[in-house]
């Protein structure tokens, strides 16, 4: 089976910093068959905040970033995900966890700042504080 053989869909994740190490590895996959799903490594793509920063990008930018990433994903047939070394204790997991509710169809509920784009995606439900979460539930009978 020669290179070329190699065929899959890839969706290549990780931090967007990375993003021309991760148009390269796209690049050097497909030069072996495979088709790069993920748009946001793409240097021509309009998949990129105007602002650059996502902290900075407007609701609706970020949803449809978020939109965008979970077609990809799903578009994608392998995860090609470049990991970091910890930057502090918060290891991230939570966004592992939320991300396989994401997939599941789970219902989604945030409290406190959207960390990721992930959070804006329009099934997500977010509140600001527990006390809003809480007032935002029905009465639980005596």
């Amino acid at each position: 089976m020669s290179d070329t053989a190699f065929k899959a869909r890839v969706y290549i994740a990780a931090r967007f910093s990375r993003r021309a190490e991760c148009n390269a590895l796209g690049h050097e996959l497909a030069a072996r068959g495979a088709i790069i799903t993920s748009r946001w490594t793409k240097p021509n793509s309009d998949h990129v905040m105007p602002s650059g920063l996502s902290a900075q990008a407007e609701d609706s930018e970020r949803q449809r970033f978020a939109l965008e990433d979970v077609d990809d994903v799903l578009a994608a047939t392998w995860m090609v995900s470049l990991m970091e070394e910890p930057r502090s204790n918060g290891r991230g997991g939570r966004h592992v966890e939320f991300g396989i509710a994401v997939a599941l169809g789970h219902r989604l509920t945030i409290i406190g700042p959207r960390e990721t784009v992930f959070h804006h995606l329009p099934s997500v439900e977010h509140f600001e504080t527990i006390e809003q979460f809480l007032a935002s539930l029905p009465e639980v009978a005596a």
